[in-house]
């Protein structure tokens, strides 16, 4: 059964503020917080609003599977389903 759009609006609002957020958030934080939200959430939360704007941002960036509702309502800036995700991790850590 095929799931309902998500909203996307509301989806980028919350991307949006997550961005905000960091912005004012960053100079007050240590260097390995920065390192991390400037090198991987920061980008991942710009590519989710590109994927926005181009209408692939429910598919998963690697096998272009529908990523659930579930997970982009808790992490709106997930590129990948929740195997792609698992299976990336899993390389990194060789």
């Amino acid at each position: 059964m095929k799931q309902p759009r998500i909203d996307l609006d509301k989806q980028r609002g919350r991307l949006l503020d997550h961005l905000a957020y960091y912005g004012e958030v960053l100079s007050k934080r240590d260097a390995a917080y920065r390192r991390l939200k400037l090198q991987i959430v920061i980008p991942r939360i710009q590519i989710a609003l590109q994927k926005i704007d181009n209408g692939t941002y429910q598919l998963c960036s690697d096998c272009a599977e529908c990523i659930p509702n579930e997970r982009l309502e808790l992490i709106p800036g997930a590129l990948r389903c929740i195997s792609c995700q698992t299976l990336s991790e899993a390389v990194r850590r060789r």
